[in-house]
């Protein structure tokens, strides 16, 4: 884990506590992945326990602390040793008075805002009721308080990023409203596209495999661990769409002439005409819009000099109703804490998030999302002093942050590979691409226009067979091209993501205000089923949850599921004999191994003593699935294609000049 962060006047040395296998090293100012005069924090630690995390939360404060001491002390020598008062100007303390903000992948950064969710009930609820993990956190309420202490504890108690505190007395918060975790864009274009794989990977294989000819290779782009993995193909694939049902309609109006040229406007309503009796087509244009989000998101750091937030926050917005139907959760909740963020923040906090908190600059001043910064720091750092930390290791750090700002891009050195060594920067730009044979536009269209007629005007599309005897799908058909059959709710995930993504803010923002766990139980974020084979293997998994005795499907179940059915099989079973005899199940070891082997005993002794037991528990648990997850509906896909934004753009769009004339 590498940080560089800009240094301040008189900056303390500071440090987290020394762990086991732990390193450290502050250096002067030195050249590094942002430019000159930066201070380095490096720390050998692993991301992925919950003291890291809490240990970085403990360092930021820590710091902050440190920065204002030595402040305090310099307004003190400079006023004949007179402190500064408690209601001094805020405006005149230095920046360091407004917090930490945390901008990470999504699974350490829920973790902090989990932690900060409690803390943040004591400063503004003045509520004790918050798990926090006291152990990570040493309590120093015992410790004698210096004069800074007490003018420290009456400064922060005054406000937070998110307003006026109710805990006056400050010394129960740790953190005082001024610490706060966000999603990074990097990271959450990368959880867009994998959520995108995941909901609509069933029919996306079929047409990835035009260009990509093995599944591994498929998988690469479907679930990506970069987002730029997709970035050369996507757009092409999407164009391929777009170009197709441009002929198709071109060729029904009666061309191909200059009269009968449709504009793009014509060509969005005619794909809409076309979906109203093909869910096949529906599913690719819901899968399209999602796209092209992922793109609003992958540019909204690249915009301007630092990036555009109000793009980002627009993909946002949009991302939750994909989040919220894949089961997301991590990013559900730091995309409604962002959201809650910036419509909270004074215009100078949001000046400060536009303009230091969005994105860094990299070494050529170009803008990057400030996680994807991180990982390009330790990334950099990791190629010239490698990945093992040895001795000496502080110099060897220094001497890479020199090193970095004046070596070549990786774009130089492959043009210089292809033509020499030139003093001049390669140009970046595009202006013409010559595509090669398998390139996704061309491959992708000869699949989408010619093999498929995906878009053809008056045909269904042809879903298997033969060049001579081809299948076409049949009017209103869910079927998909492999045999699978698409689940109706995939049509309609923007309206369920919608109304989930309000439900789960009016739950956990209004009514429960800083919440620190949030169950599925109160607000439902269940992963949309996409397909029969889906729902197939989510029935079993309800069955097995409900009646198996088989340590293999008992062992995929949650420790809390577990729980849940130990107490329940306990009950019955107790109904079950009648009073002559109680079972109660106490382990000493409450781990999931103990659980299963308890569980197994009751339900086998259960349905022993009751033949019957197993099948009502198999029914119940089928009619409970089944109102989870109902049949397909032609009426609601239609309402959905017809009413929904995601589909539908408005008038006022659809007649803009750039859309409703003829290119």
């Amino acid at each position: 884990m590498i940080d560089y962060y800009p240094p301040q006047q008189d900056l303390p040395e500071t440090s987290i506590e020394e762990e086991e296998g732990s390193s450290q090293s502050t250096s002067p100012p030195i050249n590094t992945f942002y430019g000159n005069n930066i201070t380095l924090n490096c720390i050998n630690k692993d991301l992925s326990k919950k003291a890291t995390t809490c240990a970085i939360m403990q360092y930021t404060n820590n710091t902050r602390r440190d920065v204002l001491e030595k402040w305090y002390e310099k307004y003190k020598k400079e006023h004949n040793d007179v402190p500064p008062p408690a209601d001094i100007d805020l405006s005149l303390l230095p920046s360091a008075y407004m917090g930490g903000i945390f901008m990470c992948d999504g699974q350490p950064a829920a973790q902090i805002a989990s932690f900060i969710a409690a803390d943040n009930r004591k400063f503004y609820l003045n509520k004790d009721d918050g798990s926090f993990p006291d152990e990570y956190f040493p309590d120093d309420s015992d410790k004698v308080k210096t004069d800074f202490d007490k003018w420290f504890i009456a400064i922060n108690s005054q406000c937070g990023f998110l307003g006026k505190a109710h805990n006056k007395g400050g010394e129960s918060s740790r953190f005082c409203g001024k610490s706060y975790a966000f999603p990074g864009a990097f990271h959450s274009c990368l959880k867009l596209h994998n959520c995108c794989g995941l909901m609509f990977g069933n029919f996306l294989s079929h047409f990835f495999s035009a260009w990509r000819n093995t599944q591994n290779k498929v998988n690469w782009i479907l679930y990506p661990s970069d987002p730029r993995q997709l970035e050369s193909e996507l757009p092409y694939y999407i164009l391929a769409h777009y170009r197709s049902a441009f002929v198709w309609l071109w060729l029904h109006k009666g061309g191909p002439t200059p009269s009968t040229k449709p504009s793009p406007s014509e060509v969005h309503r005619y794909m809409l005409e076309r979906a109203r009796d093909c869910p096949l087509r529906q599913a690719v244009l819901i899968h399209l819009r999602y796209a092209e989000i992922s793109k609003m998101m992958r540019m909204s750091y690249k915009l301007g000099k630092r990036g555009c937030v109000k793009t980002f926050l627009t993909a946002v917005r949009f991302g939750l109703t994909l989040w919220t139907t894949a089961h997301a959760t991590d990013y559900v909740r730091l995309a409604h804490d962002l959201l809650q963020f910036m419509h909270c923040a004074s215009p100078a906090m949001r000046s400060l998030y536009e303009a230091e908190i969005f994105t860094r600059l990299d070494a050529n001043s170009n803008p990057v999302a400030s996680d994807l910064g991180m990982e390009l720091s330790v990334k950099d750092i990791r190629g010239i002093c490698g990945k093992v930390c040895q001795p000496n290791h502080q110099l060897k750090m220094s001497a890479a942050c020199d090193q970095i700002p004046k070596r070549p891009t990786q774009e130089a050195i492959k043009q210089e590979l292809r033509k020499g060594f030139s003093t001049k920067r390669p140009s970046r730009s595009k202006g013409v691409e010559v595509l090669k044979e398998n390139s996704p536009l061309i491959k992708g269209y000869q699949l989408i226009h010619d093999e498929m007629q995906l878009w053809h005007p008056e045909k269904q599309p042809i879903i298997g067979g033969t060049k001579s005897s081809p299948i076409y799908a049949e009017p209103n058909s869910y079927n998909l091209p492999g045999g699978e059959t698409l689940n109706e709710q995939v049509l309609s995930i923007f309206s369920i993501g919608t109304k989930r993504a309000l439900k789960y803010c009016e739950h956990y923002y209004i009514e429960n205000p800083f919440s620190v766990t949030r169950s599925e139980k109160e607000v439902k974020l269940t992963r949309i089923l996409a397909t029969s084979v889906d729902r197939k293997l989510e029935l079993k998994k309800a069955i097995d949850r409900a009646v198996s005795i088989e340590k293999d499907d008992l062992n995929k179940l949650t420790m809390g599921i577990l729980a849940e059915e130990l107490d329940s099989t306990e009950k019955v079973l107790n109904v079950a004999l009648g009073g002559n005899e109680l079972v109660f199940v106490d382990l000493k070891q409450r781990n999931k191994p103990n659980m299963i082997k308890e569980l197994i005993k009751l339900r086998t002794r259960y349905f022993e003593k009751d033949a019957t037991a197993k099948g009502k528990l198999e029914k119940k648990a089928k009619r409970e699935f089944n109102e989870k997850y109902p049949d397909n509906s032609t009426q609601n896909r239609l309402t959905e294609l017809d009413k929904s934004p995601i589909y539908q753009l408005s008038s006022e769009v659809c007649n803009m000049e750039r859309y409703h004339t003829v290119g």
